[in-house]
């Protein structure tokens, strides 16, 4: 048993000593292929050849025997992390037409002749109102974070000299829209004004409140019509993110001067892309180039990896060793810092069963900023032609009001070398699916 676990101290330290002794704060390790969001998110020790590059780079000196080749075709992820709410918000407010009611409301306001037609219209417009306050105010402050992936590569794994070519895209990001406290004082006061003039207008000496000064009110014209809101709104949505495209050489090696270790690296030029924008309310267009700043750069994964005995494999990588940071147009910047995983896994002819752990905390990239550290585990039941694969995933960084524990479960299909692959991923704050076709021989 001491033989399993057993570490180089070399070895470890060549990943350890990259990390600072303080907490890191980084973008997620991420999950980049629907076996591994299967599984709960794990693959640093149990990863295919076709994903090695992903997480784990060493893992290409140490695949199965019968591994000789894998071409990856296209494997697509996306992750919504919505902890607030917000889609259900949003669409409730489509579903409601809020603002069309209003702006219909206040013209027949403006339109009634008679003070029954007045005092009908004023009750509708005021209620209408009203609604239109409550939604907007249960959309604002709500933060939506997602995450898109999709990646391509080809492997060929070996003791000596395993190696594969990856290109990825990543983007991650967050949406919250802000409504303001002078806004909410403003629609409160169309409210309060409607409420109002429908009582003058059943009863003129009705004391709802002066007269002259309803007739004055910010949101009254002396005629007793309603102003129009336009250019008085101050709301906002705040959009921001950052994608990252990859192109990397993966390589490794196992050395048997120490113990049989395997070292793998993956050097890789990078694209990224950092967007963020403050969209107005009242001038919602969306002008990409005017929110976003490129740059050209560079990075690399380092991992180890090792068979252990009795079916085991042990595998720890660094992702990003070189912290980067993206300024935006705005004047905010994304850091992306060092991320770090170890995992162990057992390995039979029908069965495979993983854990994998953060030895970093890490931030959301988009606008929540919440920590994560996960720890996770999956399973896999390889039926020779169907695979069934269940996981689940804890952050042991969550705040108390949000879901800490994830479950997924996937099924794979493998035919004559070519498989595809579904995994999904759910709680009640998040929800992730990835889908994957390849060759593997």
């Amino acid at each position: 048993m001491n033989k399993l676990f057993r570490i180089s101290p070399l070895l470890a330290g060549i990943l350890l000593g990259m990390l600072p002794v303080s907490v890191i704060q980084a973008a997620t390790f991420g999950t980049y292929d629907p076996r591994s969001l299967a599984m709960g998110g794990t693959g640093v020790s149990q990863a295919n050849i076709d994903h090695a590059a992903y997480y784990n780079p060493a893992l290409l000196s140490v695949a199965q025997d019968d591994d000789d080749f894998s071409l990856l075709l296209p494997t697509i992820g996306i992750r919504a992390y919505d902890p607030k709410d917000l889609i259900e918000a949003v669409e409730k407010y489509q579903d409601g037409k809020y603002e069309t009611t209003f702006n219909n409301s206040v013209d027949s306001y403006n339109n009634a002749v008679t003070p029954t037609e007045k005092v009908a219209a004023a009750k509708a417009a005021a209620a209408s109102s009203k609604q239109l306050v409550d939604s907007l105010i249960n959309m604002s402050d709500k933060e939506l974070d997602f995450e898109i992936h999709a990646g391509v590569g080809v492997a060929i794994p070996s003791k000596g000299l395993g190696f594969a070519i990856t290109g990825s895209g990543r983007l991650m990001g967050g949406a919250v829209l802000n409504v303001t406290p002078e806004d909410q004082l403003l629609l409160n006061k169309y409210v309060d004004a409607l409420n109002c003039a429908a009582l003058l207008a059943d009863n003129p000496a009705d004391p709802c409140g002066p007269v002259e000064l309803a007739k004055t009110d910010p949101v009254l014209n002396p005629d007793g019509s309603l102003k129009d809101p336009k250019g008085k709104l101050t709301s906002n949505a705040r959009l921001q993110g950052i994608m990252v495209l990859e192109g990397g050489l993966s390589m490794a090696h196992e050395f048997e001067s120490l113990d049989n270790w395997s070292i793998g690296i993956t050097p890789k030029t990078t694209q990224v892309t950092t967007y963020d924008f403050k969209i107005d309310i009242e001038n919602a267009d969306l002008d990409k180039e005017k929110g976003e700043l490129e740059y050209e750069d560079s990075n690399i994964d380092i991992g180890i990896a090792k068979r252990l005995t009795e079916g085991w494999k042990f595998g720890m990588v660094v992702k990003n060793a070189v912290k980067k940071e993206y300024k935006t147009v705005l004047g905010n910047t994304i850091v992306l810092e060092p991320t770090a995983r170890a995992g162990i896994s057992h390995h039979t002819n029908w069965t495979t069963i993983a854990l994998d752990v953060d030895l970093t905390e890490n931030e959301r990239t988009g606008l929540t900023k919440e920590k994560t550290q996960y720890a996770a585990l999956g399973m896999e039941f390889d039926l020779s032609l169907i695979q069934l694969r269940v996981g689940a995933r804890h952050n042991m960084s969550a705040e108390d009001d949000r879901e800490a524990d994830m479950l997924s479960a996937g099924i794979g299909l493998y035919i004559f070398g070519f498989h595809a692959d579904l995994g999904v991923a759910k709680n009640d704050d998040e929800l992730a699916a990835a889908l994957q076709l390849g060759f593997q021989f």
